[in-house]
């Protein structure tokens, strides 16, 4: 079950990535001219309710299992 549930995250972390629109999602992301993105990534600027899923412990359980039930086939 533990491996079912590390599936789900890094689904979820892979897909929150793809669907952010910017070029630096998150700390350890490149930028155009392939520098890390660090303080300048999405996750790492205050505010904002689009802060993009960078880290496991940014998943909660409600979120793994609202995808399961929505994605069920998956």
């Amino acid at each position: 079950m533990r491996s079912a549930i590390h599936r789900w995250l890094a689904l979820l972390l892979a897909v929150g990535l793809v669907a952010y629109a910017g070029a630096c999602p998150c700390p350890e992301s490149r930028n155009d001219s392939g520098q890390k993105c660090g303080k300048n990534s999405a996750y790492s600027k205050a505010g904002g309710d689009s802060r993009p899923l960078c880290y496991p412990s940014n998943v909660s359980d409600a979120m793994i299992k609202r995808y399961r039930d929505e994605h069920p086939k998956t």
